[in-house]
Formats: C-alpha cells, sequence, structure tokens
C-alpha cells in the first residue's frame, strides 16, 4: 500500500472528516539490542508514532505501532530500546502525541 514491505496494515478506520487513519506494524517478534547485540522476545510496551512524508493519495494519517523492547541481558547498560527499521527512519516519525 506504501511501498513499506516490511510492515502489515493492522487497522484502517475513517477520521469522521472524510480521512483515513491506517495503523502499520511490523511483524517482528523479536530484535537485537544495540547495545550488546543479544536478541530479545520481550516486549516492554508498544507506542503509536505519527508518520511523516510517507507517500499516499488523499486524506491520511499513518501511525506505526512501534515496539519497545527489553534488553534481556544483565549486563548491559541498555534497559530497553525502541524498534528501528530502514523504511521509516527517524526523521520520518513524529513524537507521540
Amino acid at each position: 500500500m506504501f511501498n513499506l514491505p516490511e510492515y502489515d496494515v493492522i487497522e484502517v478506520a475513517g477520521d469522521g472528516t472524510g480521512g483515513r487513519r491506517v495503523t502499520i506494524a511490523t511483524p517482528a517478534v523479536e530484535a537485537a539490542c544495540p547495545g550488546c547485540g543479544v536478541l530479545t522476545a520481550r516486549v516492554h510496551r508498544r507506542t503509536l508514532q505519527q508518520l511523516r512524508d510517507v507517500g499516499f493519495d488523499g486524506l491520511m494519517e499513518v501511525v506505526w505501532l512501534n515496539k519497545r523492547w527489553w534488553c534481556v541481558e544483565d549486563l548491559c547498560a541498555k534497559k530497553t530500546f525502541t524498534e528501528h527499521t530502514t523504511q521509516v527512519p527517524t526523521r520520518a516519525r513524529l513524537p507521540p502525541g
């Protein structure tokens, strides 16, 4: 739909003004900690992040159900870290609101 093959469309809903809100998420079930490299499957929480500069046609808001993972390595200084993909770089995200 948006040329984002790393993502699944979770929900599409009308926003009451003729537009649509599309919620996307990655199918990832584990991630490597950027601090130590250890794989984890423990999700700390999920946060909705609005995306910008995503190509689409019409009035549409795109939000990403982004995962924050727990690092399971006791000696790692990073306790949690957020999901990252090459298809949605940091500059394409707006702060949660």
